[in-house]
């Protein structure tokens, strides 16, 4: 960012905002246009309205082996992009 590439993007799980906030301070302060985006996937719009199902489809198709057990914990802590959103914009306000 110090460098003034663009664009970038974090292609990381994210999916609370301690996560987010060093990638968002950081694109603040160097004046990057924060754009924050969700999978647009059947399985993860299933998740977002609350059929937990759609934990059983993650585990099916992640391509990293990552257990059930962990994909459970990472859906029980996930922050909706609207919170995120929110926090982002509370945090610019303050400054």
């Amino acid at each position: 960012m110090s460098k003034g590439k663009t664009p970038i993007a974090v292609d990381n799980t994210n999916i609370t905002w301690w996560e987010v906030e060093p990638y968002v301070k950081m694109a603040i302060k160097y004046g990057y246009q924060v754009i924050f985006l969700e999978p647009d996937s059947p399985w993860w719009m299933k998740f977002k309205s609350g059929d937990l199902t759609a934990v059983q489809d993650f585990a099916e198709r992640n391509t990293h082996k990552v257990p059930m057990s962990v994909i459970l914990k990472m859906t029980a802590k996930w922050q909706s992009t609207e919170e995120i959103q929110k926090k982002y914009m509370d945090l610019i306000v303050s400054d």
